[in-house]
């Protein structure tokens, strides 16, 4: 009886539950669908807070050079795929002047990517090995990259058809890469594109009658109308502008948005008659160390090309060179640059990249005698303070963001950026000079320590310059699968 009245027992309590059950599922599965919801509605909101406070934490980290590490959790979430974000020009010039107020040997030891304590700020140890530096589950803004100018007059360059003409704007800074990338050009363009004369136009080339000798036209000496002239009736698309500073009128050249690539293209079949529509310019210059750049200038313009049997020092034609330079600033402000300067014065400045990209207003920083030799001890005490740097250093970075690629010269023998981005393919020459030979001009195995460290400090704003230059270029290469390119137009 215990044992039956026990399954009975069983039997019943069985279907109770079942029942209790059944009637139970409807609100258990409301509960399920609100938990669900609720869950669902809380995971997308940390989400979002999650990433956004991850993305304010890395971007105020990145400023100051440091990287979150790989898959770092912040908020409780991960980070979605990498991103590399650029900057504007306002917030790159701003981080940049925050370098060129620093201590000078605290800079130096930043811009050092050899020496651990420094920071590198630019990632330059992870960029010249071939790696991009921005790892991990990550979105930054780099605080120093600036937008890549759009629209992307590169890929007009390469295709051609159906768009304004494209003309190169090559901006030649004496003893970095000029020649060979000239050389470059004539490899990998028509000839008729190419003016003979070391990619520069003649001076009968300009309009009312020509200024300057027959070979070199002193092309950013010219004006806008003087240009728009010249490249509708010449066939040449590279122009390159060694002697004087960076002309920032021809930035007007540049398009401002897609629809001014075709702006003014006439459709029609073509005759002598047909409207030619405004050129746009590419701008590219290369790059080159200060210290080597000034050591190779030196050797080739104060030694090799100098008709003096008695060869002057480094130091004594600095003295010269800054002298002849402070006369032609004096003539250029009068508007002549032609009279009576040698067109290479300016060869020899300090913080010589400043100088042609500011539009030449770095005030000169030492007042030597023509015949005089520049002190080290005046080089290490230079007068230049914040008010006379700040604003060329700012139109600088300005002007060279607004490039289209700024090549550092020892890459021109690596090719990559020039294959990659002007679609060139042929390389038969690595390093040309226009005379003599191919020299090693590396400062720093060449000068004495207190020669270095005396020029050093005194092109500051160039290293600089260099460096950021380094960066942006590789950066543009290295971390090109996850480098936002967002429009300026």
């Amino acid at each position: 009886m215990k044992r039956r009245s026990y399954h009975l027992g069983d039997s019943r309590g069985k279907r109770r539950r079942k029942t209790n059950l059944l009637a139970a599922f409807p609100y258990a599965f409301l509960g399920v669908v609100f938990l669900w919801l609720f869950l669902g509605l809380d995971f997308l909101l940390s989400a979002n807070i999650g990433t956004t406070r991850s993305r304010a934490v890395e971007i105020r980290r990145q400023k100051v050079g440091d990287l979150l590490s790989d898959g770092e959790i912040t908020n409780g979430k991960q980070l979605g795929r990498r991103r590399v974000r650029s900057a504007t020009i306002d917030l790159v010039v701003e981080r940049l002047l925050q370098m060129a107020r620093m201590p000078k040997e605290p800079l130096r030891m930043a811009l050092n990517t050899s020496d651990p304590r420094g920071g590198d700020p630019f990632h330059l140890s992870s960029l010249e090995r071939g790696s991009c530096p921005w790892t991990g589950d990550s979105d930054v803004i780099v605080d120093w990259l600036p937008l890549i100018p759009k629209p992307d007059l590169l890929a007009v360059f390469r295709e051609g058809k159906g768009f304004r003409p494209v003309v190169l704007w090559y901006e030649h800074l004496s003893k970095a890469g000029g020649t060979s990338f000239c050389k470059l050009a004539e490899a990998n363009m028509p000839k008729i594109s190419v003016p003979s004369y070391y990619c520069m136009p003649g001076g009968a080339d300009r309009g009312g009658g020509g200024k300057g000798n027959e070979a070199d036209g002193r092309v950013g000496t010219w004006s806008k109308e003087e240009l728009t002239k010249y490249v509708s009736r010449k066939p040449h698309k590279i122009l390159s502008n060694e002697w004087d500073p960076f002309p920032p009128h021809v930035l007007d050249f540049q398009p401002k948005s897609r629809v001014d690539l075709r702006k003014g293209v006439y459709d029609g079949p073509k005759t002598s008659s047909s409207p030619i529509a405004e050129p746009m310019f590419l701008f590219i210059t290369s790059i080159r160390n200060p210290l080597d750049r000034l050591l190779s200038a030196y050797r080739f313009f104060g030694v090799l090309h100098n008709p003096s049997k008695q060869k002057p020092s480094l130091f004594q034609w600095l003295g010269r060179i800054h002298g002849r330079a402070q006369k032609y600033s004096e003539m250029r402000s009068r508007g002549n640059v032609w009279d009576g300067v040698p067109f290479r014065a300016n060869v020899g400045n300090f913080n010589f990249a400043i100088w042609k990209f500011s539009n030449g207003t770095i005030p000169f920083s030492l007042t030597p005698e023509e015949k005089g030799e520049i002190e080290l001890r005046d080089i290490s005490s230079l007068p230049l303070g914040e008010e006379d740097w700040r604003r060329p250093f700012e139109k600088a970075i300005e002007t060279l963001s607004n490039f289209h690629m700024v090549i550092p010269m020892e890459m021109l023998s690596d090719h990559t950026g020039v294959l990659h981005h002007l679609g060139w393919t042929q390389f038969d020459q690595d390093h040309v000079v226009p005379s003599g030979k191919v020299q090693n001009n590396a400062a720093m195995s060449q000068l004495t320590q207190n020669e270095y460290d005396a020029l050093w400090s005194a092109n500051w704003l160039d290293m600089i310059i260099y460096c950021w230059s380094r960066a942006v270029f590789l950066t543009r290469i290295h971390c090109a699968d996850i480098l936002l390119t967002e429009d300026r137009s």
